[in-house]
This record gives structure tokens, sequence and C-alpha cells, in this order.
């Protein structure tokens, strides 16, 4: 169970899970553990061991002894299948195979026969359960196969996040550039800001805390994911930042081997039904296509994997609006005495005429249709290379390039919006064995996204701005559609994040100790307008024609600047003990220190109400009180495995390590970051102010 502190951390308690029943559970980035125990044929331990673990496919090993238990331990594994060799004087040569996925923490037993040295056996090892038996953390693996096969609309990977217990789609979310394009994922109740999105274990969420999805709202790049993993509760300190959920994905590698792959999906509407509303079915297609490489630069020590994915897609859209109908447009029933506007007629012209008429009344039906424009394009190149046999080295790159050109619900298909999202993740890191028991894993990353949306209206419209230098604005009239552009555009935000980050692993007996910090600079430039090109709002229709309003809504001259420039850092640090206290309990015990800096404005543009009794806003810092100082985060979990009972019970739960109960506690903070807080900055005065006009003449409230 989790909490989400308020800002007063004191009077917030976590809660406890018993989970009789549980799948795997992850660790921090994209490596995964492997340990377990040695025995002999009597089912005594065997310490000094010479255990070593071969990467298959890149033919990369690690090497460990056993301890006087019989243990070993291998912290901080790349994921992929492993052989494990275990050697002693006087036992044969065992090997076992085991498949390690993405922060996953594995056990699996070994055990010696007595033999020549020379003679080797493959040993037929009880296959790592589906029961966790050394984390309490809750979470799912979703892996390659996976992604693979079932079927995504769009061929987006995050979809299959909705298949896991406690994540669903929060419908009311709508995405917009505000909130974010991708789907809205709740975990266990959580808000939607409150999930982390890692790849390769460095953070890719847009500035408004949102999955780093496409203008589109996909997230794609199935091609170039391998497997992720999606943490629901109790996870451990290495996590920070996040209240909800954590989805971990881990791209994929180059291997000895040469492979590729090239793929296209194409669709139209041959098979789609006609809408209710259109007098023919409206085409539609949509490809989606692209192509993978990888293999070896160099053999056993340089590797490359590249991918490219394209979409390619032409939706027409059904538009059915209530409009004004031709007899009401010519003036028919406005009051005796009044005429038609002349300057009205230009902004008559951008309400669309009935296709379905209404001669005796005034209101008649438009139904229309506008195409939208859907263009994506993903590049993914990754590079692994053993430096050594300690030291191991990856670089990936990854580029979302999207633009889309679509209907807003809130105008007509004259008035489309262009929307734009071009990200850019780059993450380095290198993983240095020190000796058996300490591994040091550090990284790197700079990641950009920068969604946009402004209006992209007919040229010809440009010609009639309520507001000199802008274009034509936003017309409401009581009944109808607005129509005009769109009032909540243009809107961008430009974050670049750099981020370093540090864990440390050390094998202590029956401790696995990990300790580790996270460091994140925050860089955004956000701009969000609002009525910048000026809202009409009338009565009635008979008023827009001769040219009346209720209001008009704009911003004072002078006082229209809606840009907005804030930097801000983030700061994690962790320290997190598994400790195998028996044989079948295991405790695991961390905490986190977790703390930001306050808000940065470079301009000096910071504005608040800082009390609810203040009159007027206060210009400059601090935008907000700091309260993040004393947000300690511990987190305590354990694993108990009961013995199989005799019986019918134990014919019920099966051999041992068949089911185990696991509880965690643990307090959770959501750091204030831009998230939370940037869309309140940019409309206050002195910087910001709009003006309201009552009984505005229409259109010419300004006049030219």
């Amino acid at each position: 169970m989790r909490t989400t502190p308020s800002r007063d951390w004191r009077g917030l308690a976590g809660g406890l899970c018993l989970l009789l029943w549980c799948s795997p559970a992850f660790a921090q980035g994209g490596r995964a553990n492997l340990s377990g125990v040695i025995e002999d044929s009597s089912r005594a331990v065997v310490p000094g061991v010479s255990v070593t673990a071969r990467q298959i496919e890149t033919n990369q090993t690690r090497h460990t002894v056993t301890d006087a238990r019989g243990r070993y331990v291998f912290p901080d594994l790349a994921t992929g299948p492993y052989e494990l060799t275990a050697e002693l004087q006087g036992f044969q040569t065992a090997r076992a195979r085991v498949d390690l996925s993405v922060g996953q923490d594995i056990e699996l037993q070994i055990m010696l026969a007595p033999g020549g040295v020379a003679e080797t056996v493959q040993v037929t090892t009880e296959p790592p359960l589906a029961v966790e038996t050394r984390s309490s953390t809750f979470g799912y693996l979703v892996t390659r196969a996976q992604i693979e096969t079932q079927p995504l609309n769009g061929r987006d990977f995050s979809q299959l996040i909705l298949l896991q217990p406690g994540a669903i789609q929060a419908r009311s979310d709508q995405g917009d550039i505000l909130t974010g394009k991708g789907a809205k994922i709740s975990v266990h109740g959580a808000r939607t800001t409150q999930n982390a999105y890692l790849l390769d274990g460095t953070d890719i969420l847009d500035a408004l805390g949102r999955t780093a999805a496409s203008a589109q709202g996909l997230v794609s790049g199935i091609e170039s994911v391998q497997e992720f993993a999606v943490l629901t509760n109790t996870y451990s300190a290495e996590h920070g930042r996040a209240a909800g959920g954590v989805f971990n994905i881990v791209t994929r590698s180059g291997t000895n081997a040469f492979r590729g792959s090239i793929f296209e999906f194409f669709r139209n509407d041959a098979l789609d039904a006609k809408n209710f509303f259109e007098e023919e079915k409206e085409p539609f297609t949509r490809n989606q296509f692209g192509a993978s490489a990888s293999g070896p630069l160099r053999q056993n020590r340089l590797f490359v994997f590249g991918a490219y994915e394209g979409l390619r897609e032409r939706l027409t859209v059904t538009d059915v609006e209530p409009v004004p109908s031709l007899a009401a447009r010519r003036g028919q029933f406005l009051p005796a005495g009044q005429t038609i506007n002349p300057a009205v007629v230009p902004y008559l012209a951008l309400i669309p005429a009935p296709t379905i008429d209404n001669p005796n009344g005034p209101t008649g039906t438009y139904v229309g249709t506008f195409r939208q424009v859907s263009n994506l394009n993903t590049y993914n190149v990754r590079l692994d290379y053993l430096l050594s046999q300690r030291d191991s080295l990856f670089a990936r790159y990854t580029q979302n390039d999207s633009d889309f050109l679509f209907l807003n619900a809130e105008t007509f298909p004259d008035f489309p919006n262009a929307g734009r999202n071009n990200q850019k993740f780059l993450t380095i890191s290198e993983t240095r064995v020190f000796s058996n028991q300490v591994v040091n894993s550090f990284r790197f990353a700079f990641n950009r996204t920068a969604p946009r949306e402004e209006p992209a209206p007919p040229q010809e419209y440009r010609e009639l701005a309520f507001i000199p230098g802008q274009i034509v604005g936003d017309i409401f009239i009581t009944g109808f559609k607005r129509f005009g552009t769109d009032r909540n555009t243009p809107r961008s935000f430009l974050q670049d994040v750099i981020q370093v980050a540090n864990d440390l692993s050390v094998v202590r007996g029956s401790h696995l100790l990990k300790f580790g910090a996270n460091i994140q600079r925050f860089d955004i430039r956000g701009n969000s307008a609002s009525r910048n090109r000026g809202e009409f709002t009338i009565n009635t229709f008979s008023d827009f024609l001769v040219g009346r309003s209720r209001d008009f809504v704009g911003l004072r001259p002078g006082q229209d600047d809606t840009i907005r420039h804030h930097r801000q850092w983030l700061f994690g640090f962790y320290a997190q003990d598994d400790w195998k206290v028996r044989p079948n309990f295991t405790l695991n015990a961390g905490l986190r220190y977790e703390f930001h800096t306050e808000a940065d404005e470079i301009d000096g543009k910071l504005t608040n109400v800082r009390r609810p009794t203040d009159l007027a806003v206060s210009v400059g810092a601090p935008l907000f009180e700091n309260s993040s100082l004393g947000n300690f985060a511990p987190r305590v979990g354990f694993v108990y495995v009961p013995d199989r009972p005799t019986g019918w019970l134990g014919s019920i739960l099966g051999r041992s390590n068949e089911s185990s109960i696991r509880g965690g506690f643990g307090i959770y903070y959501e750091p204030l970051l831009y998230s939370v807080y940037g869309n309140m900055t940019f409309k206050h005065p002195p910087y910001f102010t709009q003006i309201r006009i009552q009984s505005a003449p229409f259109p010419n409230v300004f006049p030219q």
C-alpha cells in the first residue's frame, strides 16, 4: 500500500499489504539480480564453489565464489539468457540456464553431484517461480513475446500497462497538450501525474509529468523495446518521484548473431461501415512500417542495434453540428427595423452553411468532414561495449518526430490545429565490477520533449483579426459551436532534462546492500496563451448579425506576455538492504531522501497569490515555500515462504516455494515540480492581464 503525503509529511502514514500470491518483483534500472544456494546431494551447503554467469548472446561473464553458507550473488546483471556454471574439486561441473528480465531479483538453487573434475552435467534446476521469494515489491513483467504478439492499435506498447492488475485508464482525463497526449493511467487510485516512466533506467516524463507520447498520443518504438516492468506497489527506496506506478522500459541490444526485421502494417476503409451521417463511406488509410538490424561490430566486445518505425495516417472525421439555417443567415428572423451589419458579413462566412436546412426555422444541421493528417518517425540506435571483463558500457539514442493536423473539439473543420512533438532521449551507462561483492552502475541522460499546438486556419482568415498583429480570434454564439481559431493556442512546453544517477551494490554475507543517488536538472520553456487573439461572446444569432456582443475578452496591450522559462533541480538519495534473515524469510528495508529546489524563472517573472487574504499578486521569488527538505521516505517489506504442510493442504499448495506471504509499508512523496505548478504561472499580472469589455461592438472592438 502507498500513501501520498501532503506538504506536511508528519500527518501521513503508509499501509500494510499482505499478498498470498504475487508475480515477480523488480529492482532499479534495466538490470537484474541473480542469487542462490549451492548444495550437494545430501542437501548440505557447499562453500568455495566457483560460479560463473555467462550472458549467452554476448559471451559476457561474471564470476564469484560461494560463501560459508553456500550462497552466491550476482548483483546488477544485464538482462537476457544466462548459462550458470558451478565448479569445485571433487564434484561434477554443473551447468544451468536462466533468463533474466528487467529488474528481476531471482533465486536459482543448484545441486552438485560427486564426480571427477573432468565430468560435466547439465543440471535440471527448478525454474524461478512466478512467486516472488526475495522482494516485497509488487509488479508485473511484460515480455518481448507479449509485445510482439498482442494486438496493439497504433503499435503503442503502453497499452499493455492497462492489462496489469491495479492499472486503469482515466477516461475523464482527456488528452491535450496541457495534460499530455498519451493514455492517462491511474495505478491503485493515484493521480495520473504520479507515475514514473523510465527508459533504460532514466526518466522520460514530459514537462507536465506525463508519458512522453507523440503528437498523436502514441508511445511508439515497439521494435526497439525488449520488455518492461510495471511496478504498482511497495517498491523499494531505489524509486523516487512517483507515488503511483513505475513503468521501467528496457531497449533491445545487439548480440553476437546478426539479426534483422522488416515490416509493414496496412489498414484502410475496405471493411469499414459508413458513418450514419455520411452519404458515402469516407476514405481512411494507415501505413505502419519499419525495420531493425542488430549484430556484432566486434565479436564478443562491441554490439549494435538500430531500428526505424514510421506511421502515415489519413483519417476522415465527420463533424455534425447545429448551425444557423439559410433563412436565419439572410436575416429573416431579425426584429423589425434591423438589418445585417455589413462588417459582420465576412465573419458570417466562417460559420458553415447547413447541409440539412430548415427553411421555416432558425436552425439547420451541418454535416462536414475533415481529413486528419498524421505522421510519425521513430529512430533508435544502441551500442553495447564490453571494455574489459570488469567494465561494460552502453549508449542509446532515441528520437521521435511527429506532426498531427487535427480537428479541435471546439472548432469547425475550417479551423484545425497543428500539433507537433520532437523528442530526443540519450542515455549513457557504465557498469564497473570492482570485486565479486561490489558492483557500481553509473548513468547519464539528456532528454528533450517539445510538444506544441497552434492554430492552422486557411490564409484568407488571417485578415479578420480582432487585435492588430494577430489572426482571427474566437466567437461563441449561445446555442452554437464556437467558430474561429482555438482560443487556447498557441501552447508549447520545451523541456530539457539532464540526469545523473549512480547505484552501488554491495554483498555482505546474507545482505545485499544498495546505495544510490539521482540528480536531475529541469529547464522548461513554456508558452500558454489564452484568448490572446480575442474572444467575443454573443447572446443570440440576431445580435451577431447586427454586430452586438455580450462582451469581449482579450489581452491588454503590453501585458500579453505568455512565455515563462523555469529551472529547477531534484535530488534523491537512498540506501536499501535486502537481508536474507533465514532461507525462507527476507527483510527489505530502505530509506530515501528526496528534495527539490525552489522554482526559478530566469527572467524574474514569478507571480503568485501567497495568502488567501492577499488583495493582489506578489511579484518575485519565491513562487512557493519549499517544504521538501524534510521528505524522508522509509520503505519496509518482508517475504516469508512457508514450508509445505502435510496432508490435503500440502496437496493444494504444492511443493515448497510455490506460495509466499509478502507485505510492505512505505511513504512516497510527489515532488512539487513543474507538472504541479507550471500551468498556473502564465496568467498573472503584471505580465499578463485580460480585459473584458461589456457590450463591445462586433467585430471592430479595436478599430483598425
